[in-house]
């Protein structure tokens, strides 16, 4: 009898660094602390947004210019609770008035994390911009 092959089975780049990042993060836990210890490995922590949201924050440098990151629910306006949640990125000037230099949207926190921490990741990923 032929083995029939799942979605759990077939392996996968995106897959594979899912599971590294659960590796990598602890295997305890439920997906909420997960996603937490992935975001505090990458240099994020929780924080309030000026206008009063939870999200994950971090500061970086954007196009030579240092700003703070804020990552949260694209709908719900709080910490993202899984890497498969749709996320807002804001990015605000650390000096001065508070200004949004830049804004995106992402399907999914992994693609989000893919695209700006591929290398830390380890994965084959574009790493420029505000990322690593």
């Amino acid at each position: 009898m032929a083995k029939t092959s799942t979605v759990n089975e077939t392996p996968t780049a995106e897959a594979a660094v899912f599971r590294k990042l659960l590796r990598n993060a602890s295997a305890g836990g439920d997906s909420t602390s997960r996603v937490q210890r992935v975001m505090l490995a990458l240099g994020y922590s929780v924080s309030m947004t000026p206008a009063g949201f939870p999200a994950f924050q971090r500061n970086m440098m954007h196009k030579g210019i240092p700003v703070t990151v804020w990552v949260m629910t694209r709908d719900t306006y709080s910490c993202p609770v899984s890497l498969m949640d749709p996320v807002f990125v804001g990015l605000y000037t650390t000096e001065g008035p508070l200004e949004m230099v830049s804004n995106e949207e992402y399907p999914r926190l992994l693609d989000y994390l893919l695209k700006h921490h591929g290398k830390a990741l380890g994965a084959n990923a574009d790493t420029t911009g505000t990322g690593n």
